[in-house]
């Protein structure tokens, strides 16, 4: 399972990265804290937020200088070799992704059906980036949970199932996405393909 991630850098992670990679370069970490909350973290809750801006002021400046040549190589390098690339995967992965992201959206990531043979996708609704929740302590409720249960089709001393029997959803996975809020107990995760 594969959570937030698309093949293609659209205009607003593009935006996203070329405003980072300035701010990487200059060390400016208060500005790039407020980036990263205002623009692919703009959905995730408080909490969240407040530990990402914690974590990136307080990175060293080396760190800063590592994320700006890897953003510069995300910019600057021909996608079309590592989508290429990713036709030799033969494992089936489930691709989630938030319908209110705008950096790596549902139907960007969509385009890794014409690469990889053994995909499926789920859109999980009223959410952006997202990460799966648990409870920090047992009698509080996670803002947000997602159940991954695998039905294996086989047994480990058996062989894998075949790409026809994953397909058609054995050995496959199901899920659940529920989100707690005041007014709804749960939101149903509908899966694409």
């Amino acid at each position: 399972m594969i959570l937030a991630f698309s093949p293609l850098i659209n205009s607003a992670m593009r935006d996203y990265l070329e405003r980072g990679i300035d701010l990487l370069v200059n060390c400016e970490r208060k500005a790039l804290g407020e980036l990263l909350n205002s623009t692919i973290g703009e959905h995730l809750p408080s909490l969240v937020k407040r530990f990402n801006f914690r974590h990136i002021v307080s990175l060293d400046e080396h760190e800063y200088h590592q994320m700006a040549f890897h953003v510069s190589q995300v910019l600057t390098q021909d996608t079309r070799c590592y989508l290429r690339g990713s036709a030799d995967i033969d494992t089936p992965i489930l691709f989630v992704n938030g319908d209110l992201d705008r950096y790596t959206s549902p139907e960007d990531a969509q385009h890794f059906n014409r690469y990889i043979r053994h995909c499926r996708f789920a859109t999980v609704r009223a959410q952006g980036i997202f990460w799966i929740w648990k409870a920090a302590r047992p009698g509080r409720k996670p803002a947000m949970r997602c159940w991954v249960t695998w039905r294996p089709a086989w047994t480990p001393a058996r062989s894998r199932p075949s790409a026809s029997a994953v397909l058609a959803g054995r050995g496959w996975c199901r899920y659940r996405y529920e989100a707690q809020t005041s007014s709804s107990k749960a939101d149903q995760a509908t899966p694409g393909r």
